[in-house]
């Protein structure tokens, strides 16, 4: 009666899907949203106008961190100013030199911050770039 008992030899694992097969090959479609956050919408619907005007009469009340979040929120710190700078216009690569030698200008006058001619920089640096790859085409295309 025990010959009929399985054994590690004779044993066989069960599971619910072959190996290296998934129950849901195709995955989670994009978008769908877990039990939580569904939850928290829920209440978000049902709660906001309370919750924002909790958060309101406490910044108003002096509670510096309701009113931090109320501005950050409302007037949210801005990214970037608009700069304005005479650029030159760019016809050769000689006019992103004199690009160049106008921003440092433009920095050490204290027109510009470090970080805007840092960015003016970099868009003079894809402008030379492009300027280069249209110089090496035309020379390309003159040697077939």
């Amino acid at each position: 009666m025990q010959d009929n008992l399985p054994t590690v030899a004779n044993a066989t694992i069960v599971r619910g899907f072959q190996k290296g097969k998934s129950g849901n090959p195709a995955g989670k479609r994009p978008g769908t949203k877990n039990k939580s956050a569904i939850f928290a919408e829920r209440i978000m619907q049902k709660e906001i106008k309370g919750i924002t005007n909790a958060v309101v009469a406490q910044a108003l009340a002096g509670d510096l961190t309701a009113a931090k979040l109320v501005l950050d929120r409302v007037a949210p710190p801005q990214k970037g100013r608009r700069v304005t700078f005479p650029m030159p216009p760019i016809q050769s690569l000689a006019d992103i030199v004199a690009a160049h030698d106008g921003l440092w200008a433009a920095v050490s006058s204290g027109a510009l911050s470090i970080d805007e001619a840092t960015s003016l920089g970099t868009l003079l640096e894809k402008t030379e770039s492009v300027w280069r790859s249209h110089d090496l085409e035309k020379r390309l295309q003159r040697g077939c």
